[in-house]
């Protein structure tokens, strides 16, 4: 793994981090120090912040640190504390690549499986109304 991931989440109070998406495995290539072409979709990469930081300051920070580090990736960053329960799990699903507290962070993952479980009969109820088919 590459030093400047876990200096970046440090230094920027990140609590957790995540990479998701159809890039997950060009970030996670990246962080081994594989030379990538940066053509195509955006790197999703999730984020939890540590309690009592997560401002457009450190938000924005946080950004550059990790264009920085994924280059030549460019970087998609989900503040997650801000999505819903289903699109944290996305996230949780794809791949942990930092975490300040390893425990702490699997019981944040436990909560959001209980509420995805949850939300995700209410959401297949709206797509059948709206669309006549459930897509998820």
């Amino acid at each position: 793994m590459d030093g400047r991931l876990d200096q970046a989440c440090l230094r920027c109070g990140v609590d957790t981090l995540y990479l998701f998406g159809s890039r997950a495995d060009d970030g996670r290539r990246a962080l081994a120090g594989e030379v990538l072409d940066g053509q195509g979709s955006d790197l999703d990469v999730g984020v939890y912040f540590s309690a009592g930081v997560s401002g457009p300051a450190e938000l924005a920070g946080l950004q550059v640190a990790l264009e920085d580090v994924f280059a030549p990736l460019r970087v998609d960053l989900v503040p997650l504390a801000f999505v819903d329960a289903l699109f944290q799990f996305r996230a949780i699903d794809g791949q942990r690549v930092f975490a300040a507290d390893p425990e702490r962070a699997d019981r944040r993952e436990l909560v959001i499986m209980r509420r995805a479980a949850e939300l995700l009969p209410l959401q297949r109820a709206i797509e059948r109304e709206r669309f006549g088919v459930a897509t998820s």
